[in-house]
């Protein structure tokens, strides 16, 4: 009868085989390959001993030939556990006697559980399925595991050809025991080192995202603030506005002064010529005020002007000759006009 620290220690290495086997299912083939989960199989002629050495310096599993190996399906009870979960080999073990041809001690056998036939969705009413006992001569196992080691091959486990789950018959040695635990170790430690890649990429893809967003509303800032600058000189500006714009199309000081030059005569003797976005102003001395008026209305970029000083300069008479002087004494005029905005 096994105690129970036997039972426990089988259990943990059926649980083993159990999650090295999802994670060999998860994985790639390459992945298996290497992680040393999925490993090559070869195939013994019968009485355990291969028919050529291989040259393959790696763990391998080797299969026993079909007529070494003895299969007999034993019918499991319903256990009491949730109702249908029962000790498959615990119940071979004690029931080995009824079927196995040999006594226990001489065979090594594995049990696998096969799923129940005709009913997908759970065991037979009659019990909790069919366990699947396969037996081999342990001198049949022992020349296999000798011809390994003479050849230099590391077995990782010796199964058997079948059609549902395969045996296997050193699946509590130790040495397999740790290898595998060591390979299921493994992948598990790359499984958690691998976990953080994912969210490192994308840690650094939102930091690069994040970095051109900066850059890009430092150029929007940069923007907006030449735009509020040049919104804060127009309202600055936009009391002047009217006359600076008049004044920045008038024609420029040098040009007025040309026009002067040619409209007036050389017996005019100009004082002052004020530029304003309003007006031209222009002070000198004329002996004939009436001709400065009518010379300075007939240029091209002057309208509408007119005396401030005398203000009946055009009215009065021109002023009497003096002596030594053509044309009678001169006389200081202050004249303004306009310019003529847009003509040449």
């Amino acid at each position: 009868m096994p105690t129970l620290a036997h039972r426990l220690r089988r259990l943990a290495v059926l649980a083993m085989d159990a999650l090295a086997d999802g994670a060999a299912a998860a994985l790639p083939p390459w992945g298996r390959r290497i992680l040393g989960l999925e490993v090559p199989v070869l195939f013994l002629s019968p009485g355990g001993a291969g028919l050529t050495a291989p040259s393959i310096r790696m763990p391998i599993r080797l299969v026993l030939h079909p007529t070494d190996v003895h299969a007999v399906d034993v019918p499991l009870p319903k256990g009491r556990l949730l109702g249908g979960i029962v000790d498959a080999r615990g119940f071979v073990e004690i029931q080995a006697h009824r079927f196995m041809p040999l006594r226990p001690d001489l065979l090594a056998w594995d049990v696998v559980t096969l799923p129940p036939a005709g009913s997908p969705a759970g065991p037979p009413a009659g019990g909790a399925g069919t366990a699947r006992v396969h037996m081999v001569r342990r001198s049949v196992l022992s020349a296999a595991l000798a011809w390994a080691a003479a050849v230099g091959l590391t077995p990782a486990g010796i199964t058997a050809a079948a059609a549902g789950p395969a045996p296997e018959f050193l699946r509590f040695d130790p040495a397999r025991v740790r290898r595998r635990f060591l390979r299921l170790a493994t992948a598990a430690g790359l499984f958690w080192l691998s976990l953080p890649i994912p969210f490192a990429v994308a840690l650094w893809i939102l930091d690069r995202q994040t970095a051109m967003v900066e850059q890009k509303l430092a150029v929007v800032a940069k923007d907006a603030r030449v735009v509020r600058d040049m919104r804060d000189r127009i309202l600055f500006l936009s009391p002047d506005a009217a006359g600076t714009a008049l004044l920045l199309a008038q024609p420029g000081r040098g040009q007025v002064l040309d026009e002067l030059a040619l409209a007036l005569p050389d017996s005019v003797w100009l004082k002052d010529v004020a530029l304003t976005p309003e007006a031209v102003t222009i002070q000198g001395r004329a002996l004939d005020l009436a001709d400065v008026l009518a010379r300075v209305r007939a240029a091209g970029p002057f309208v509408d002007p007119r005396f401030t000083d005398p203000p009946d300069a055009v009215a009065s008479p021109p002023a009497a000759p003096v002596a030594g002087q053509a044309g009678g004494a001169p006389r200081d005029f202050t004249l303004t006009t306009s310019l003529a905005v847009g003509r040449p």
